[in-house]
C-alpha cells in the first residue's frame, strides 16, 4: 500500500502568554501584601490590648490588695506627719496613708502598713508608681507597674470616722475613699483611667 502523506492542520496547544502570567503573578504578590499587612495589624493590636489588660490586671491586683489591709486594719491616719496613735480624718485627701495592720500595735511604729504615691527609695522609683510598706516606711515597695505600661498620675486616700470618740451619740465606722487616676499602655492603645472605692473597716468602732 504506497504511503501518502496528506496536509493536516494542528490547532495550537492552548496555555497563557507572558502577559497574562505577569498580570497573574502581579495580582497574587499584591493580595499576599496585603493580606500580610492586615495579619500584622491584628497581631499588633491583640498585642496591645493584651498589654492594656496586663496592666489594668495589675492595677486591680493593688487596689484588691490595698483593699484587704485596710478592711482588716485599724488607726487610720493620713501624712507623715500623723500618727497611728491618734487615728484622723482627712476628707481632704492625702497621697499618704499609714494604719496598724489586722494585728498591729498602735504603740509601735515600725510596724505601721503604709500606701503613698512614689517614688519611695529603689524598690518603687517611679513618681508614677503607688509604693508600700510593711514597716512603717522604712522600706517601700512597688506595688504597681512602672509607666509606660501602667501610669499612676493621681492617688488620694480620704478618712473618714477615723478617731474613736468622733461621735459619741452616733459613732461613725471609719471609711476610707480610694481614687486613683491614670493610664495604661501607650500610643492608639493607650487608655486612661479614674476609679474610686470605698472601704470601711471590718472591726466595729463602737462600744
Amino acid at each position: 500500500m504506497p504511503f501518502s502523506t496528506q496536509n493536516k492542520k494542528y490547532s495550537p496547544v492552548g496555555g497563557y502568554t507572558v502577559v497574562e502570567l505577569v498580570v497573574a503573578v502581579g495580582l497574587f504578590v499584591t493580595v499576599a501584601l496585603i493580606s500580610s499587612n492586615a495579619f500584622l495589624g491584628v497581631m499588633s493590636s491583640n498585642r496591645k490590648t493584651l498589654a492594656v489588660r496586663t496592666s489594668m490586671d495589675n492595677l486591680n491586683s493593688a487596689i484588691e490588695s490595698m483593699s484587704r489591709k485596710m478592711k482588716t486594719g485599724f488607726s487610720y491616719h493620713c501624712g507623715v506627719s500623723g500618727s497611728v496613735s491618734a487615728p484622723q480624718d482627712c476628707p481632704s485627701g492625702d497621697s499618704y496613708i499609714a494604719l496598724e495592720g489586722q494585728n498591729g500595735n498602735p504603740n509601735i511604729s515600725s510596724d505601721q502598713v503604709v500606701y503613698r504615691l512614689g517614688p519611695a527609695g529603689a524598690l518603687c522609683p517611679s513618681p508614677k508608681q503607688i509604693c508600700f510598706s510593711t514597716d512603717g516606711g522604712a522600706t517601700f515597695f512597688a506595688l504597681t507597674a512602672a509607666p509606660p505600661e501602667l501610669s499612676i498620675d493621681g492617688l488620694a486616700f480620704r478618712v473618714y470616722g477615723a478617731p474613736a470618740d468622733d461621735s459619741p451619740s452616733l459613732p461613725k465606722q471609719p471609711r476610707i475613699v480610694i481614687v486613683i487616676i491614670g493610664s495604661a499602655g501607650v500610643g492608639i492603645s493607650k487608655s486612661t483611667f479614674n476609679v474610686e472605692t470605698t472601704i470601711s473597716q471590718r472591726i466595729p468602732d463602737f462600744p
